[in-house]
């Protein structure tokens, strides 16, 4: 018993140098070839060569079994996105499916499988997998991590969301479960960011270990802030025109060109894109192939965006109104003329519609009939759009404040003041008020006092509203940076630069973070934690720990072996 526990024990050793030792290119003949085809059904033969000859994305995750885990570290391979374009990767396809060599198989959306993190992954720690190709799929469900790949397919059948999102898994009848793939619950671990870009108009651009995925050049400056609505970004740019892009690739898939610059922020309801431009006018545009609808002529330009609740369109114009439309048709079923232009976008709660205009005033209007309820004097111009939350309106305001008034009768709560003016719309949230101020700084607020908990420094005026998801805060500069800050302390997480300022206010779908900027572009930004392509150094200690142990508990079995050897003797 103690021989073979002492070899057991040489050999776990033996084990553990291995996976922590680099390993060279072995022959890969035994390796099958791997297909991969296109909606014009051209399939394209991989071999396993080529594959490694690819350019190597390297992500970091962990694989769970039954909630136990059962491998984690540095999985090299092929991003699925630069193995799909290769392959003839359109703008129609919905999902994405694979199949094992047991029958296995999974579907992916595609903006599931177009995340850029997730691989084709041919190794683990620098050691080809004994199951040849694995997906490797971060955040998932482990039975989604299919191994022994041999075809990939696209498809336009949309996959029908289920228990890991918008996935599917067969299962063949003679495997159950499936060996190659376990079945674990759903864990979170920090999505890595992979070393290319799925741009299609840029090589990979980096900073502060940010990954741009792609970026997509318009006409003019692009002060609109993005909208994502079923796989689709819709923006406006100061070139005139609304556009649509694929949220995956940035491919566009139409464009409408006003007769002016769009600086206002589309709404998507029910398929129509509402949007207002500096024409004058408010556009509703169909969201499949951008045809309008209709318009409808103000006063003034339009820079607001618009609300859009209960078939109701309601937006501010230069012309000092705020108007409500009928969504469907575009008639003027009321307006309220305030005293100066209406800059501000409207928020609607509970039967009222709050907006600030720059006659310093905010208004609390009747969203049936435009009747005033209550209007607040803050001594400057309001540009900042207000966020109605827990009964309480907050705004920032052109003479360096943030209000919190009383959504009710609009009796101040508290107001802070910043080092200058308050265009950025404030943020609210879990208690805190999150807003920019052109004195270059983020502030975080507490809700109920107004009393400081943080600010953070950028290097100019931040006119951007924050967008704050899954602990951070994500806001443009003047600087022309994108950053992520700690919600909790105001640390920088990272900080991503653009050619231009960046006036646009992020949106952040999954785990991509959309913004235009004065550069005339619009950018998807990686959003996950930087990761090093190198082995991390907390495996490599962990995994020596382990090894010292073993040997050292097998030279002890094996001094006491000769030491009973010697005392048999």
């Amino acid at each position: 018993m103690k021989k073979k526990l002492f070899q057991s024990c040489l050999f776990l050793a033996l084990i553990g140098l291995l996976i922590i030792m680099p390993v060279g290119r072995v022959s890969a003949q035994t390796i099958g070839n791997l297909q991969v085809s296109n909606l014009s059904n051209d399939t394209v033969t991989y071999s396993y060569d080529q594959l490694f000859a690819m350019p190597q994305t390297t992500v970091v995750a962990s694989e769970y079994c039954y909630g136990s885990l059962v491998t984690n570290g540095n999985w090299g391979g092929v991003s699925l996105t630069y193995l799909l374009q290769q392959s003839g990767l359109g703008p129609t396809v919905a999902s994405i499916n694979f199949l094992a060599q047991d029958g296995y198989a999974v579907s992916l959306q595609i903006q599931d499988a177009l995340q850029p993190d997730v691989i084709i992954a041919y190794q683990l720690n620098g050691v080809l997998l004994s199951e040849n190709l694995r997906l490797v799929i971060p955040e998932e469900n482990g039975n989604m991590w299919i191994a022994m790949i041999i075809s990939i397919t696209m498809s336009t059948t949309i996959v029908s969301p289920g228990s890991s999102g918008g996935l599917e898994v067969t299962i063949p009848t003679n495997t159950f479960p499936p060996s190659n793939s376990p079945t674990p619950p759903p864990t979170k671990t920090p999505t890595p960011t992979p070393s290319f870009s799925s741009s299609p108009t840029a090589s990979p651009s980096t900073s502060s270990s940010r990954v741009q995925i792609w970026n997509y050049s318009t006409g003019n400056s692009v002060e609109s802030s993005p909208t994502i609505f079923d796989g689709v970004v819709y923006v406006g740019s100061e070139d005139g025109k609304v556009y649509a892009l694929n949220a995956v690739n940035g491919v566009q898939i139409w464009n409408y060109s006003t007769g002016s610059a769009v600086f206002s922020s589309p709404t998507v309801v029910n398929g129509v894109v509402y949007i207002g431009s500096y024409d004058d006018k408010v556009y509703a545009l169909n969201a499949t192939n951008g045809n309008k609808l209709w318009s409808y002529r103000t006063g003034g330009p339009v820079v607001s965006s618009p609300a859009v609740v209960n078939g109701v369109v309601y937006i501010g114009s230069y012309d000092s109104k705020v108007y409500a439309l009928n969504a469907t048709s575009g008639a003027q079923i009321w307006n309220y003329t305030t005293g100066d232009y209406v800059r501000s976008s409207p928020e609607v709660v509970d039967g009222v519609v709050y907006i600030g205009s720059s006659d310093v005033k905010v208004y609390a209007l009747n969203v049936a009939n435009g009747v005033q309820i209550w209007n607040y004097s803050t001594g400057s111009a309001v540009v900042s759009s207000p966020h109605v939350v827990g009964g309480i309106v907050y705004v920032g305001t052109e003479n360096a404040k943030v209000y919190a008034l009383n959504a009710v009768n609009g009796v101040q709560i508290w107001n802070y003041s910043t080092g200058n003016s308050v265009e950025s719309s404030p943020t609210i949230f879990d208690g805190v008020v999150y807003v920019g101020s052109e004195d270059g700084k983020v502030y975080a607020l507490n809700a109920v006092n107004g009393v400081q908990i943080w600010n953070y420094s950028t290097g100019s005026a931040v006119v951007s509203s924050p967008h704050v998801v899954g602990g951070i805060v994500y806001v443009g500069s003047g600087d022309s940076k994108v950053y992520a800050l700690n919600t909790v302390n105001g640390a920088q997480i990272w900080n991503y630069t653009t050619g231009g300022y960046v006036g646009s206010s992020p949106d952040v779908v999954g785990n991509v973070v959309y913004v235009g900027s004065q550069d005339g572009k619009v950018y998807a930004i990686n959003a996950g934690s930087a990761i090093s392509s190198k082995i991390p150094t907390t495996y490599i200690i962990a995994a020596a720990a382990g090894i010292i142990t073993v040997i050292v508990l097998a030279l002890a079995l094996g001094r006491r072996k000769i030491n009973l050897q010697n005392n048999h003797n």
